[in-house]
């Protein structure tokens, strides 16, 4: 079957997220959706992007917490969505939302998430530029 064709045709998703997820997850995209319609925004939505012009939706991060151990925001950002790789400044400016979103999932306090962001911007000034060289 063609999944990204039904990602698109049973839940209206743009065609860039459909074919993200079902190259990343398989047929676990429809658990990935299940967390974006039950626990945050319906996927549906305009705003489940987890940063602008990327087809990266929230419900990821809760889902490799939940299922993919991550446990820091630089998994998502370099082991998840590759996204630091991608732009570095489109990264740095993710990460308060990817712990916040972590925090829930994983029971984090307040320090606990300053110091994720602290730890996931000094990761991130290890990377270049804002694009790929």
């Amino acid at each position: 079957t063609n999944l990204p064709l039904r990602l698109i045709q049973t839940y209206g998703i743009p065609q860039n997220i459909a074919n993200h997820l079902a190259k990343a997850y398989g047929g676990r995209s429809f658990d990935v959706i299940d967390i974006q319609n039950k626990e945050l925004q319906p996927i549906s939505s305009k705003n489940i992007r987890l940063v602008p012009d990327y087809p990266y939706i929230d419900a990821e991060v809760i889902f490799a917490a939940r299922y993919e151990w991550a446990v820091h925001a630089e998994d998502i950002l370099a082991r998840r969505t590759r996204l630091a790789f991608l732009n570095k400044n489109v990264s740095i400016d993710s990460i308060p939302k990817i712990v916040q979103l972590m925090s829930k999932e994983l029971k984090w306090t307040d320090d606990r998430c300053k110091e994720e962001e602290l730890r996931c911007l000094e990761f991130m000034n290890h990377f270049g530029g804002p694009q790929p060289m």
